[in-house]
């Protein structure tokens, strides 16, 4: 009779660990619940709005313009060139050629053409 009493309360503790256990488990349970909806939304609003995104980049491809006709290099270099020439400032000849005044720049030095001194490159310089 002694055995069947220690057996018993043998299997009552372990009863008791097993259900203390699946308490602490069920505690687990609604807050990884709470973070996998968490997730789920955060990855539904990621999808809708790349998907959004993707619609106005494919609307916007199919409503490009027509590309503009490319100007050859060298009579855009002609005309600035020319343009300095006779006198134009090279911020007028930026304006006119839509360039930048640097490139401007860049392409009169690379013709000669630079207004600044032989040997003197401080305009070059930052």
């Amino acid at each position: 009779m002694g055995y069947v009493i220690a057996a018993m309360s043998v299997l009552a503790v372990a009863q008791a660990v097993c259900v203390w256990r699946l308490m602490l488990v069920a505690r687990i349970v609604p807050r990884a619940e709470e973070r996998i909806t968490r997730l789920a939304h955060s990855i539904d609003l990621l999808t809708n709005t790349t998907e959004a995104c993707f619609n106005t980049l494919a609307a916007q491809l199919a409503e490009k313009p027509a590309p503009t006709p490319a100007v050859r290099r060298d009579t855009r270099q002609r005309r600035v060139i020319g343009a300095a020439s006779r006198g134009r400032s090279v911020k007028q000849i930026a304006a006119q050629e839509g360039l930048s005044e640097s490139e401007v720049a860049l392409r009169l030095h690379m013709a000669g053409k630079s207004n600044e001194r032989k040997g003197s490159h401080a305009s070059l310089r930052t």
